[in-house]
């Protein structure tokens, strides 16, 4: 398409001569016209809707002031319950724990041996445990990169 083709798709009133010179202005005129013969004399805006983005509501993810509180309460209680978990596995007293966490000194030596001993336990574990970490590893990054390159859907996004 070059621009007159374009200048006569936005108003095909300014130069009805072009139809019969380009083959696929005539295309779209004759679509154009059973569109308007279906569609019996209502006009239709090609410009589009005058729906501003900036008007649509925001989502919760977005920075709307409604947040779901419970599920953030969900999520902090999960976390705490993980952290006491961990602190009970290495022998370290929750209270102590979070005290030297909130300061940020080292545990001690509790954490240390915890430490060693998942690093032991991961050097014996069996040959099918890594396949399946190293594949869920990939399968995860691919479905990331599959997402960032997808084409954007919204409100805002015109069809090509």
């Amino acid at each position: 398409m070059n621009e007159s083709c374009h200048r006569f798709l936005e108003d095909p009133e300014s130069d009805p001569s072009h139809a019969d010179e380009c083959e696929a202005c005539r295309d779209a005129a004759a679509k154009s016209a059973a569109l308007e013969q279906v569609l019996g004399g209502v006009s239709v805006d090609p410009s589009g809707h005058s729906l501003d983005p900036r008007d649509l509501p925001v989502a919760p993810w977005e920075g709307a002031a409604h947040r779901t509180w419970p599920l953030a309460l969900a999520v902090i209680t999960a976390i705490l319950a993980v952290a006491l978990a961990l602190f009970l596995i290495s022998g370290v007293k929750p209270a102590e724990g979070f005290r030297q966490a909130v300061t940020g000194q080292f545990p001690g030596p509790a954490l240390l041996r915890l430490a060693v001993g998942i690093g032991e336990t991961l050097l014996v574990a069996p040959p099918l445990f890594h396949v399946a970490v190293v594949g869920g590893f990939l399968l995860v990054n691919l479905l990331f990169y599959r997402l960032l390159r997808r084409e954007p859907r919204g409100i805002d996004v015109t069809s090509r």
